[in-house]
């Protein structure tokens, strides 16, 4: 790309000792080096605003005008097309040229004129030498005798890149040159090779289209037609990708006598067209995405890539790569607390995987909310070579989510209110029934009635219950609204045996009157996992649920079991042989006041959901399995530290 200043690049391409000139769109010469006059014979400026094609042998036009036409069409970054042609000086001598053209789509003028639109960049060099040394004079009027080591085709030797091969019409058999022989892998000592061998080593692929284009362009004298494709080397089976230019050569009275052709190996060139089209095809894809794409360095702190999505949502430019400013888009806040945190700067400096949650200006001023999740990409020797990330737009969900937790603070707060600011109301409650059951006491010493004092006992005890009740659901919803308070409480080391035997000591009475007993199976006796208050509240109604709703015909049996399941996790679990459930509905015990027994016992149905909450608040797993007459286990899987 000629991106150079004027007065750089006229003393550059000045010097140049090849053509280096700029095409516009449609071929014409929009400026060329002073090589012009030495390569073509005229001078430069006569050659300026006079198209490329004017210059090249009449037969030979339209394979240059065909290159121009497809290189123009290159999608950016794609390699350099070659093409071999023939041209004719101002002195009408016939020369070789050798022309690397590529597309080029400035973002400042060219030299020689203000034009933005795509142009050509021509390299071109004069290579009759080589070419003549493996094109030797080819009688028009008799075959060409090719045996023998002083055949004229042996000349060819000289010009080892370029292999060169003539076949007489009416026959299935080529005269090759030993370049020709060492492209396509075969004996050096190869003068003729069969047509058939030759289409046998073409890949599969290629092989239906290789052969009727050359004979459609190759039916009249003069005609020219080039093609590329595959072949498998017949010595070593590798695949390499060939380019051949062919002409047909005719005789006196203009019928078509020969086909002669010049094939070059440009694998290289063809592996760098695809990666470039490869290339091309990712950065498509990945400009195609939703969600925004980039790459860091390996510290994550030196943004390398950043997909077309970025740059369609911020506005920012390309040049944000360069001065690293593509941070201003991030909310101050969001960043001054991600890194006040330092959890994901822990992460990457442990080479793990994390994400953050922030904030991300669009291009007309509004702030949306974005997740970005990241990963190492290692490099061979184990190190992090790079980062790669998705940037998320989460904002609907984030707005959902801080409505739903602004609701839950509200709800907690008035839960909380109510179970504190209501305890009075049944403190007086209960004085007035304490009271009223003394006055009824008193009475009976003066007036006894069997039938009056019974009922007075059974509506007293009723509402002795029902205050009971409301006591116990009151101070059941306090614990749900202390239990996400606290969930950020410090994780202590608790011996299990100790919290059971705390905990059974003061049921005493629940396990008399359900006869039952608590047995332990402890493999690991201690457990890190929750606050002591949590671990003691998670106990206490596994416990109390397996006493209230045992089996009225057998004593309660509970079983306490804790076991290892795998790499820092355990498992806790809680058996019992009492009125059990059915696994379809297991899921409602977990629930506000859910009750699969509603008659069974008594019970406010918040213990279970308090457990819930504590496991989920731990980043534990609740289960439960059972059936119905037989029992219920409850298994609870906790991470450990």
């Amino acid at each position: 790309m000629l991106l150079l200043p004027p007065e750089l690049a006229a003393v550059l391409l000045a010097e140049a000792p090849d053509l280096l000139s700029t095409h516009a769109p449609d071929g014409a010469f929009q400026w060329a080096s002073a090589a012009t006059q030495a390569i073509l014979g005229y001078a430069p400026e006569a050659v300026v605003g006079r198209l490329a094609q004017t210059f090249a042998h009449p037969d030979d036009r339209q394979l240059l005008a065909h290159t121009i036409r497809d290189t123009l069409a290159d999608p950016p970054g794609a390699p350099a097309r070659r093409v071999l042609y023939r041209a004719i000086r101002a002195d009408g001598a016939s020369i070789w040229l050798e022309g690397h053209g590529r597309a080029v789509r400035p973002t400042a003028p060219m030299v020689g004129g203000a034009d933005e639109t795509p142009h050509l960049f021509f390299v071109t060099r004069d290579v009759s030498a080589s070419v003549r040394a493996a094109l030797p004079a080819i009688p028009q009027s008799a075959t060409l005798q090719a045996t023998g080591a002083d055949s004229p085709l042996a000349l060819a030797a000289d010009a080892a890149a370029i292999g060169v091969s003539v076949r007489e019409i009416g026959t299935q058999v080529l005269s090759v040159s030993p370049a020709f022989a060492r492209v396509y892998g075969l004996p050096p000592e190869t003068r003729h090779v069969a047509l058939q061998t030759l289409l046998d080593l073409t890949h599969p692929d290629d092989r239906r289209t290789i052969r009727p284009v050359f004979e459609a362009a190759l039916n009249e004298p003069g005609n020219t037609a080039q093609t590329q494709f595959r072949i498998r080397r017949a010595d070593t089976g590798e695949e390499r990708t060939l380019l051949s230019t062919a002409r047909a050569e005719g005789t006196a009275d203009g019928r078509v006598a020969r086909i002669l052709s010049v094939t070059l190996d440009v694998s290289e060139l063809a592996e760098a067209r695809v990666a470039a089209e490869q290339q091309a095809y990712w950065q498509r894809l990945i400009d195609g995405l939703p969600e925004i794409l980039w790459v860091s360095d390996s510290s994550s702190q030196i943004t390398q890539l950043l997909n077309q999505r970025w740059f369609e949502y911020t506005g920012q430019t390309s040049e944000v790569l360069l001065n690293q400013t593509w941070n201003r888009a991030f909310h101050p806040v969001d960043l001054a607390e991600i890194l006040a945190k330092g959890e994901s700067l822990a992460r990457i400096a442990a080479g793990e995987p994390y994400e953050v949650k922030f904030r991300i200006r669009r291009h007309d001023g509004a702030w949306r909310w974005f997740l970005a999740r990241a990963v190492p990409l290692p490099a061979p020797d184990g190190s992090i070579a790079n980062w790669v990330g998705l940037t998320m737009d989460i904002h609907e969900r984030e707005l959902a989510e801080q409505r739903l937790r602004r609701a839950n603070a509200d709800l907690d707060t008035f839960v909380y209110t109510a179970a504190h600011d209501l305890k009075s109301p049944i403190d007086n409650l209960e004085a007035i029934i304490s009271g009223l059951y003394e006055e009824i006491s008193s009475r009976r010493a003066h007036f006894q009635d069997a039938l009056l004092d019974a009922s007075q006992d059974v509506l007293l005890d009723h509402a002795t219950r029902a205050i009971g009740r409301f006591r116990a659901t009151l101070a059941d919803l306090a614990q749900v609204v202390d239990t996400q308070i606290e969930a950020d409480g410090p994780v202590e080391a608790l011996n299990l045996t100790t919290q059971v035997a705390d905990i059974v000591l003061d049921m005493e009475a629940e396990f008399a009157a359900a006869h039952g007993f608590i047995c332990l199976d402890l493999r690991i006796a201690t457990l890190r996992a929750l606050p002591a208050r949590h671990l003691r509240s998670v106990l206490f109604n596994l416990i109390s649920n397996a006493l209230k709703y045992r089996s009225p015909g057998r004593p309660a049996r509970l079983l306490l079991r804790t076991r290892p399941i795998g790499a820092g996790r355990v498992e806790l679990s809680l058996s019992d042989n009492g009125l059990g459930l059915d696994p379809q509905r297991a899921a409602r015990a977990f629930e506000l006041f859910g009750r699969l027994h509603p008659g069974a016992a008594g019970g406010t149905g918040i213990g279970l959901f308090i457990v819930r909450r504590i496991v989920e608040q731990a980043g534990g797993q609740l289960q439960v399995r059972g059936r119905p007459g037989e029992g219920t286990t409850f298994a609870i899987r906790f991470p450990v530290s």
